[in-house]
């Protein structure tokens, strides 16, 4: 955002140097990015002077120039050839000396230098009208009406204004610092910290006292959800014209385009205090005002040229048939201020922040306005902001005022008092800092401060910030204007851990991200705004009302549509290798009524190994995700079940225990990469959680075992089971039958064989017993074996492959 330099200086006696005031700034929190020097005339006309052609002849090598000498105040005479029809001698004129710059419009700049033309010297160049910056006339040369000393800078002739424009960074928690004001009283409070005797003189800006009641149109506030509070004066016998230069200057400095007297008023009140105004046209408002919701489907031409049609979530500026305004934002063409208008009614009103940040999103239009009510501007800059501009309306476009202030709503509520001591806050920063110290700066910067009770405090903050609520953040205030270089630096850090929290969903998910960071996954977090075209279950999807983009229209359903994306986005940078995990919030319809839940997602594809000479082909497959959903939810029970057809996976859902879904799982299908041109083979998981059925304890770290003193003791079995039997089945049947000292079941062949009955496999399992306290006995393993291969044949129908 820009800032005069001048204007601020305005506010502050004595003004601070220019050269201090960024510093100063930047000191206090307020990021000066840039510093530039504007003039009222491009370039500031520097090497440019006034001149007095004393002598012309006809070039002679060329027919349309001519040679001229001129006196430019130096004691001797320049020879200027020069191609002008009107110049002649006697003519006052300007003339741009060796390093003048000319900036002709549309054209590239070019640099005066002794040179010749056509073989004659040319000590300079006699300017037109267009080449000063002065204006658009190019017929011939500007000759000055009056008899200025030749030699005179042409900048002072001129009267060219310069200022320095900062260009200043300000934080959304800052509304006050949108304005000259508000940037004046951060630099008093800086200086006044520094011992510099310096006042902030705001209050004496001219302006015109409001009585109140007796505003002739009156005000019907139907929203005050949206517009708490709204004030008004009307004007009477405006005579509108051009801005004078001063203004006009102003507010070309600050990137504002000059549009009329009454129009540059309301901006240039906005910059100095903060508060936007709107004006209308009085003659065009029917009967009364009234701040209400817009009508869904109703239509506004604005100020911009563009008709919108309007939501029920705007908030508008009607009169009796239509709407005229959208509130805080942009104004209606119809009702706008132009040299015919004679009756201004002027509006000054505190608009809710998220309504106005809705409205901009929606309708895509960003102003000035809009920028400062939806940081929550100062709901106490109503009057002054409106006794300023009738002041500058009455000096300068001859307007009458018409009764007095009109106050409609009732103002936000005045924020709380804060209880601070001295020594407290000097515990906090290690200063040590005085109790009038501390409650200058605070009194400095427009805090309410009364001594509540020996060595506390009651400090209560200005309406303009809104951002203070608690302790720490009237700290801040009082550190960042006394200088963060007057915190101690300690001579060593001290770590105070914090206590391990309980079973909590936090502890939770951060126990399963441990554990599968250490096995190798990355966590990524994806944005649960997603492209409608990867959508992977279309019943239930909830839209946006206002998307950032079409690519972002719709909430996710599933964290496959946010981390595909994600996955893509490495694979066409050369990063084929993946494994990622991401811990998310779906979203669904139900009922009509959007709800949320939270989810695991483990993407994965390339390479099961890093490259190595060794192993350079073995891909990531099925098997390597389910590994990994069985080690982050080692405490649950899941079997796998074919989905037919399947949405989006040639996978499997996941199923508890009391038959519930609780996931799915399996390799994306190859249609679905397609849309993200995705050519490498894709596994993911994503497991639903709900609170009460995961704690941290289920997802804690393991715990350090011993290794195993005793050896263990290895069975091989092959049974021949139904080709549709899964191995999880077989493996779950061989746990329950084994007893307490079997410790692992290893599938390591599968067989098929014309051989085997019809419609059979041969799935050979290895058998791991051991007992931890002392070694197993043949007749304990074998006597394992026969209960195993009794229940599989009773259970599953499985018979030992002979």
């Amino acid at each position: 955002m820009k800032f005069s330099v001048q204007l601020i200086q305005k506010f502050l006696d004595p003004a601070p140097s220019t050269q201090v005031i960024p510093d100063i700034l930047t000191f206090c929190g307020l990021e000066v990015e840039e510093v530039e020097t504007w003039h009222s005339v491009p370039g500031g006309l520097k090497n440019f002077v006034t001149a007095r052609v004393v002598e012309v002849w006809p070039h002679p090598n060329a027919d349309r120039l001519k040679c001229t000498r001129v006196d430019a105040g130096e004691g001797r005479l320049r020879q200027v050839v020069c191609g002008a029809p009107n110049v002649a001698a006697g003519q006052f004129v300007i003339l741009a000396l060796e390093g003048a710059e000319i900036r002709l419009p549309e054209k590239a700049p070019f640099i005066i230098q002794k040179t010749k033309i056509r073989g004659e010297v040319s000590e300079g160049m006699i300017c037109a009208e267009d080449e000063l910056g002065l204006g658009s006339g190019h017929d011939g040369i500007l000759v000055l009406p009056d008899a200025p000393p030749p030699g005179t800078p042409a900048a002072d002739y001129f009267q060219v204004q310069t200022d320095t424009i900062l260009h200043v960074n300000i934080t959304p928690n800052r509304p006050d610092a949108t304005s000259h004001l508000g940037l004046a009283r951060d630099i008093y409070a800086v200086l006044r910290a520094r011992g510099t005797q310096v006042q902030l003189v705001a209050d004496r800006l001219e302006s015109t006292h409001l009585p109140e009641g007796g505003c002739p149109i009156v005000v019907d506030l139907q929203d005050p959800e949206g517009c708490p509070i709204y004030a008004s004066v009307v004007l009477d016998q405006v005579q509108v014209g051009p801005s004078p230069a001063w203004l006009r200057h102003r507010l070309e400095s600050l990137g504002h385009k000059s549009v009329n007297a009454a129009v540059d008023i309301a901006n240039f009140v906005m910059l100095e205090l903060g508060q936007p105004l709107h004006f209308f046209d009085a003659d065009c408002l029917e009967e009364k005002v009234v701040v209400r919701r817009a009508v869904p489907g109703e239509k506004l031409l604005f100020l911009d040229g563009v008709e919108r049609t309007l939501s029920g979530e705007d908030l508008v500026i009607a009169d009796a048939r239509k709407a005229h305004c959208l509130a805080g934002i942009m104004g209606g063409r119809e009702s706008a201020v132009s040299e015919h208008t004679r009756r201004i009614f002027i509006e000054a009103a505190w608009f809710q922040p998220t309504r106005i940040r809705r409205s901009v999103r929606h309708h895509k239009l960003h102003t000035e306005a809009a920028y400062r009510f939806e940081r929550q501007m100062d709901p106490g800059a109503l009057k002054p902001a409106l006794a300023r501009a009738v002041y500058l309306l009455q000096s300068l476009c001859g307007a009458r005022l018409q009764g007095g202030i009109q106050r409609v709503g009732q103002r936000p509520a005045s924020p709380s008092p804060i209880q601070l001591s001295a020594h407290r806050l000097n515990q906090f920063l290690g200063t040590a800092f005085s109790e009038d110290f501390v409650g200058g700066i605070l009194k400095d910067l427009a805090f309410e401060v009364q001594r509540s009770e020996p060595g506390v405090l009651s400090v209560t903050p200005p309406t303009f910030k809104p951002d203070i609520h608690h302790f720490e953040d009237v700290v801040e205030e009082v550190i960042r204007i006394a200088g963060y270089h007057l915190l101690p630096s300690p001579q060593g850090v001290t770590f105070r851990p914090a206590a391990r929290p309980s079973s909590t969903p936090f502890a939770f998910r951060r126990a399963i991200a441990h554990r599968l960071a250490h096995l190798g996954l990355q966590e990524v977090v994806t944005n649960p705004m997603v492209n409608p075209k990867l959508e992977v279950i279309s019943e239930g999807r909830v839209a946006l009302r206002n998307p950032i983009s079409k690519d972002m229209a719709h909430l996710r359903q599933s964290l496959l549509e946010s981390m595909l994306p994600a996955a893509a986005h490495n694979i066409r940078r050369q990063q084929h290798d993946i494994r990622f995990f991401e811990w998310g919030r779906l979203f669904r319809l139900q009922e009509g009524q959007p709800t949320e839940w939270e989810a695991l997602g483990i993407l994965l594809c390339g390479r099961r190994f890093p490259e190595n000479w060794l192993n350079t082909k073995q891909k990531t497959d099925f098997y390597v995700l389910r590994g990994y959903i069985q080690q982050v939810v080692p405490g649950l029970r899941w079997e796998l079940e074919d989905i037919n057809p399947p949405a989006f996976f040639a996978a499997f859902r996941l199923i508890d225990a009391q038959g519930r879904v609780r996931g799915r799982a399996g390799q994306v299908n190859r249609s679905f990469l397609g849309t993200l041109d995705v050519k490498e083979d894709v596994y993911f998981a994503e497991i639903f959680w709900e609170p009460q059925d995961f704690s941290a304890e289920a997802a804690a770290s393991r715990r350090f075992r011993h290794p195993p003193r005793y050896p263990e003791v290895r069975r091989d079995l092959a049974f021949v089971v139904h080709r549709s039997r899964l191995f999880e089945q077989l493996e779950e049947v061989v746990r329950q039958a084994a007893g307490p000292f079997l410790r692992r079941v290893i599938l390591f062949d599968v067989y098929e064989d014309k051989n085997l009955p019809p419609d059979t496999i041969s799935l050979a399992i290895g058998l791991i017993f051991r007992h931890d306290e002392r070694t197993l006995t043949d007749e304990e393993v074998n006597e394992a074996i026969l209960k195993v291969v009794h229940k599989a044949e009773a259970t599953l129908g499985a018979k030992l492959r002979q």
